[in-house]
């Protein structure tokens, strides 16, 4: 596998509900979605999970696009990185910035794994094809607001969800722990 070309595309996802932590509301998440290319023209996909502002991380998109364009593609490209497996020590130089560096190797995994041929849960040593996971519901507006979503985020499945409790408003707290 000869990397060719790294492709970055920034996509608006508006929220049907709001979505609120103890530092930021959001409304619309920004998301920086990467594709990677072979000599083939064969591509990965990756994406960069990180947040619209600093304030729950130290990055955020602007920053993981910055240092994706700056740092993270030309050191892929002076390593020539042939295998997904040497993409962290390509990118070792970088400190932090963890969130940017991940989205562009998750896409080379996913390259590497559509070359060979096998679902990218079994590339990576996988052993099932669907994994348990969780909900964040962040904080709601208050009891009702709170009580209202609960039966649209347990039709989603998983193993369990995250209830944020705002100190603002105690009277969450009496309904659901009655």
């Amino acid at each position: 596998m000869q990397l060719e070309e790294l492709e970055l595309r920034e996509i608006r996802i508006p929220l049907k509900h709001r979505f609120e932590t103890s530092s930021q509301v959001t409304t619309c998440r920004r998301v920086i979605l990467v594709r990677v290319f072979d000599e083939s023209g064969a591509a990965g996909h990756g994406e960069c999970v990180a947040a619209e502002d600093p304030f729950y991380s130290h990055e955020c998109t602007d920053t993981a696009w910055l240092i994706i364009c700056g740092f993270v593609a030309p050191l892929l490209a002076e390593a020539g990185v042939t295998q997904a497996v040497d993409t962290n020590s390509a990118l070792g130089p970088i400190r932090g910035n963890s969130m940017a560096k991940g989205a562009v190797e998750a896409a080379i995994w996913d390259l590497e794994a559509r070359l060979a041929g096998r679902p990218l849960w079994r590339h990576i040593g996988g052993v099932r094809p669907e994994i348990d996971c969780g909900v964040s519901n962040g904080i709601q507006r208050g009891a009702e607001t709170l009580l209202d979503r609960i039966p649209d985020i347990s039709c989603w499945g998983g193993d369990g969800w995250a209830c944020k409790l705002s100190t603002r408003d105690r009277s969450i707290r009496r309904p659901i722990w009655r």
